[in-house]
């Protein structure tokens, strides 16, 4: 998944609120491929980390990301 999708996914995966009234309540999940993959790492500021079964949100305006537009430049085929 890129980075800004998943960014997004997990702005809105945090806005949905803790309670739900169904009988059988299943959390939402966040898809989080942890394999290597440069492009991904590199093309934000900050890449979402995983830990122990968790994301942390971001904390900045918009999806909390900015991207690399070095990044951009060195990936881009022209």
């Amino acid at each position: 998944m890129s980075p800004h999708r998943q960014a997004a996914s997990l702005q809105l995966l945090a806005a949905i609120p803790a309670a739900n009234h169904s009988l059988f309540a299943r959390e939402p999940m966040l898809e989080f491929d942890t394999s290597s993959h440069p492009f991904r790492e590199q093309l934000t500021d900050a890449p979402l980390r995983h830990k122990e079964g968790w994301v942390e949100v971001p904390r900045r305006p918009g999806l909390g990301i900015e991207v690399s537009r070095d990044a951009v430049a060195k990936y881009s085929i022209v």
